[in-house]
């Protein structure tokens, strides 16, 4: 484990202790220590239990006493952790000057065909259908995941980046591909004070009876400035190498291992593999800067 970006992680947490506000008696082990707990076993690729033996435990984090491995499960269920760990992935996501160009993109998630999994669906992948879940999320141009949403497999990606396009930064460009072609999303950049841009679908390049102001606005630049806009979307491609940096480093995102299935579990695992991300993008641009 990486001690500078278990510090980021501890860091975070703090942040998120702080802001998420809790409700009911104060339990014997905090939530703060849940959480980290859970970000020990995501790190190292294993099981919830793993977590829960003291001696599987890095010498930086090893409390005196450890929940149970069912009491350590139930506490991860908690609103308050799931919303602690979600902020520690958008703490993360920060970067130092605001982001003016933004991308939305899936990545696929898939699990076996056999699975029992009733949340896993089929849907079209990268190799055609597979069954399984896919990662929905708004890269920046500092190479920091700002935003994300799980959801099963046939889900539209058009759709769900509805809510990672009205989390884009003001006065920035958000860039998707054609399958991102749809009014809403160009109307909800524009909510944000931001501005959102695909490539034209064939079927919708002349139809103007319900396109928005918002789109005309692309459909006239890719028709007057086509070299230009050529170049800006020729950047699209940096979300592919956002992922790729997630699945390239050891406890990155790799394929969902066979104890994380059901939404809710899938959600909570890719959230901390996001988070660990940022924290790796942080660490590295911090030595950069002191180099």
């Amino acid at each position: 484990m990486d001690k500078n970006v278990w510090d980021q992680i501890r860091c975070a947490v703090r942040s998120a202790e702080r802001v998420v506000k809790r409700t009911g008696r104060r339990p014997r082990f905090s939530d703060r220590q849940i959480v980290l707990m859970y970000f020990v076993s995501v790190i190292f690729d294993r099981p919830r239990c793993f977590a829960c033996r003291r001696e599987s435990l890095p010498s930086c984090f090893r409390p005196r006493h450890l929940p149970s491995y069912s009491q350590f499960c139930r506490r991860l269920h908690g609103p308050r952790v799931i919303a602690m760990t979600d902020h520690v992935a958008t703490y993360l996501g920060r970067g130092e000057r605001p982001v003016r160009l933004g991308y939305v993109d899936g990545k696929e998630l898939p699990v076996s065909r056999q699975t029992t999994d009733p949340d896993a669906t089929v849907g079209r992948g990268s190799r055609g259908w597979s069954k399984g879940y896919r990662l929905h999320a708004l890269g920046g141009e500092d190479r920091r995941i700002k935003a994300l949403f799980v959801r099963p497999l046939h889900e539209g990606e058009a759709r769900i980046a509805r809510g990672l396009v009205a989390k884009a930064e003001p006065n920035s460009i958000v860039l998707g591909d054609a399958n991102y072609d749809s009014r809403f999303l160009y109307d909800a950049a524009r909510q944000r004070d931001a501005w959102f841009f695909a490539p034209l679908k064939r079927n919708k390049a002349k139809t103007r009876s319900r396109t928005t102001k918002a789109r005309l606005v692309a459909v006239e630049f890719w028709r007057k400035e086509r070299k230009l806009a050529k170049r800006l979307y020729a950047r699209r491609t940096d979300i592919e190498r956002i992922f790729s940096q997630c699945v390239a480093t050891g406890g990155g995102l790799n394929p969902l291992p066979a104890w994380v299935r059901r939404l809710d579990r899938v959600t909570l695992w890719v959230t901390a593999k996001v988070a660990i991300h940022n924290a790796r993008i942080n660490v590295r641009r911090r030595r950069k800067g002191a180099a």
